[in-house]
């Protein structure tokens, strides 16, 4: 019977580190409509508008407005017809004026010595309504136009956080056998807050789904997303950042991610924990050593221009000994002039080209840069999501398969999994408060070297 046992829980724990993706086409009621314009309509429609004023003031119509519109054959805006249309002009304005205008964050360095402390007490400051209303207003760049949110939504986003840092806070004094649960809620509670400050679709708490956002596969450890799943709160997470910025001390770079926001709603996801693991820059060597494999992530630098009127910054990727496979590099960096030099790609990007770049990009807590060879076609996922959807799985493991993660913490079973599962809680305790700060917060914290 411990014989069974130990294969059983073996068996579970093997799961966990495979290596298994499939993207499959799907996708619910659009969220998004590229037809009709959007813009055009709004614009069509003020324009009878002004023209029925002015008809009016000159007594040549004695028709009401309705009237006025339907023999013109002007749609009304307002209409539920033209909900996705709107939803999607909301997205690409948004897109367009963030890469306009950059990020607008401030960088914060931090003493490595005392991160944790530090990015503790920075999340503590922004539990602030009036703050609240400012970040709203910094991290939206449109939508906030019309004056932003009010003070009872800035107050319960205030709640969101605050529980988010009780959650971490109490996680970092537990012990791993209960840590899954407490970030993953502790996220989650920050995702709320995070989805409404720059989501350009939510403008309140009560517009947010109810779900989660995604499906957990217990039999085989596997998670799905996108697609014909459920719309919840990962979704809303995702759909917040149609854009990517690479922030350093040296250098800004803001490019979109419109495509691959809306390739997450017609593509079903489903993967393994194994494969998001292998996605974490932080894991470095320790994938490798738990797995027998290369992770998907690779070092990048970017070279700034030596042009000044149309600055065209060099993409470096790899470190000479270790690179993507060229077919991933091209198709994020579609048309740019690439070549190999020592062992590394060094793509030129004009500025004209830097809306083709779609990239997965993340920034380690030392502001130093990476690329990811993503595994999920034209999804990228921005680097919260990722770890949204891990701590997710941990915590449904730990949930429902108590037994088994027992045997993982005291390191029973599989000392490979064991060893991947703690590195990987290291990782996240030190960096979730840096990345909740990044994506809720006028802050871009990191630790100088």
């Amino acid at each position: 019977m411990v014989k069974w046992v130990v294969w059983e829980i073996t068996k579970v724990l093997e799961g966990i580190l495979d290596d298994t993706v499939e993207v499959v086409p799907g996708e619910n009621e659009p969220l998004f409509a590229l037809e009709p314009d959007f813009d055009e309509v709004v614009l069509n429609h003020r324009k009878a508008a002004a023209e029925y004023k002015s008809a009016r003031e000159k007594k040549e119509t004695q028709e009401n407005i309705s009237e006025w519109m339907m023999r013109c054959g002007v749609a009304d805006p307002k209409s539920p017809d033209f909900r996705a249309a709107q939803n999607f002009s909301r997205l690409k304005n948004e897109v367009s004026a963030r890469i306009a205008q950059g990020s607008r964050l401030q960088l914060i360095g931090v003493d490595i010595s005392d991160l944790e402390r530090s990015l503790y007490e920075l999340s503590e400051s922004i539990e602030n309504v009036a703050l609240i209303q400012e970040i709203y207003r910094v991290r939206k760049h449109t939508v906030a136009a019309d004056g932003g949110i009010n003070a009872a939504e800035a107050a319960k986003i205030k709640h969101c956080f605050s529980q988010g840092r009780e959650l971490y806070r109490s996680g970092t004094v537990g012990s791993l056998v209960v840590k899954p649960l407490n970030y993953f809620y502790a996220l989650t509670a920050y995702a709320y807050g995070i989805i409404i400050l720059n989501n350009p679709i939510r403008f309140r708490k009560d517009m947010l789904p109810g779900s989660h956002g995604i499906n957990y596969l217990p039999d085989r450890v596997l998670v799905q997303f996108g697609g014909d799943m459920p719309r919840g709160t990962f979704s809303d997470l995702h759909t917040s950042f149609p854009q990517a910025y690479i922030k350093s001390p040296d250098f800004e770079i803001a490019y979109s991610q419109l495509d691959s926001a809306l390739a997450l709603y017609k593509n079903r996801i489903t993967c393994s924990l194994g494969t998001l693991l292998s996605m974490v820059p932080e894991m470095g060597d320790f994938y490798q050593i738990a797995t027998g494999r290369q992770s998907r992530v690779h070092q990048l630098k970017i070279l700034p221009s030596k042009q000044v009127k149309e600055p065209s910054p060099t993409f470096v990727i790899g470190d000479g000994s270790r690179r993507p496979s060229r077919a991933s590099v091209e198709r994020c960096f579609p048309g740019m002039e690439l070549q190999e030099i020592r062992g590394e790609y060094h793509i030129t990007v004009r500025p004209e080209s830097l809306h083709k770049v779609n990239a997965t990009i993340y920034t380690d807590i030392y502001a130093d840069l990476w690329f990811i060879e993503t595994p999920f076609g034209d999804v990228n996922l921005p680097e919260v999501c990722l770890h949204f959807l891990i701590l997710s799985m941990f915590s449904n493991i730990m949930r429902y398969r108590p037994d088994e993660w027992g045997g993982l913490v005291d390191n029973d079973v599989s000392a490979s999994v064991s060893l991947a599962t703690r590195h990987y809680f290291n990782v996240i305790e030190r960096k979730l408060n840096a990345l909740v700060l990044r994506e809720a917060s006028t802050f871009f914290p990191f630790a100088p070297r």
